[in-house]
């Protein structure tokens, strides 16, 4: 089914089932298929391969995940950013930080690099994390989800243990949206607060 030529949706669909059903670490037929996918799929099916190779941690994929963050997917690159991240490679922070200044609608590359960066674990982030969190003027996505960069600074500094961090930002923000009675911008700080 995965490697047939069925609606993408079902081999997506089916990878998923894949990745629910095999213990790690995979053996080497169900890596050979994912590394497979990863090199002659596009898009959904190609991001969950990703997905599911990412689960391995396995820094010998590195440069497979790199050569994906070129992809004209968002929805790749995002899979791709974190797997590189879980592999704790060593090229892997230059590899995500070039992702930051990528021109990307909303700042979509802005959130691979975060959401890499999470993974990596790597202290440097932090730095990028608060400028993006502070960051109130660059186009994005005001939904407060993972879509949102500002969302993913967040996320990135709680993973790091720094939500300290961004307290400071939100609140005087919230006291702001407060001020100003913005209702819509009250509730997006809130959503915004790390835990």
């Amino acid at each position: 089914m995965i490697q047939s030529k069925a609606y993408w949706r079902f081999r997506f669909n089916a990878i998923g089932q894949l990745r629910a059903i095999q213990t790690l670490p995979y053996d080497q037929a169900t890596t050979e298929l994912l590394i497979s996918l990863i090199n002659n799929e596009t898009s959904w099916v190609k991001a969950a391969a990703l997905s599911s190779l990412g689960l391995t941690n396995d820094a010998s994929h590195a440069d497979l995940f790199i050569n994906c963050l070129a992809d004209s997917s968002d929805r790749v690159v995002n899979a791709a950013a974190v797997a590189l991240g879980k592999t704790k490679s060593p090229e892997a922070f230059e590899a995500l930080l070039k992702l930051k200044d990528k021109p990307s609608w909303k700042n979509q590359s802005l959130m691979h690099c975060l959401a890499g960066l999470a993974q990596l674990g790597d202290a440097r982030a932090e730095v990028i994390a608060v400028a993006a969190l502070a960051d109130n003027q660059s186009p994005r996505w005001f939904l407060g989800n993972s879509w949102d960069y500002p969302f993913v600074a967040a996320q990135t500094l709680a993973t790091l243990g720094k939500t300290e961090k961004a307290y400071p930002i939100l609140l005087e923000r919230f006291n702001l949206a407060m001020a100003g009675n913005n209702t819509d911008d009250i509730f997006h700080q809130v959503l915004l607060m790390p835990p």
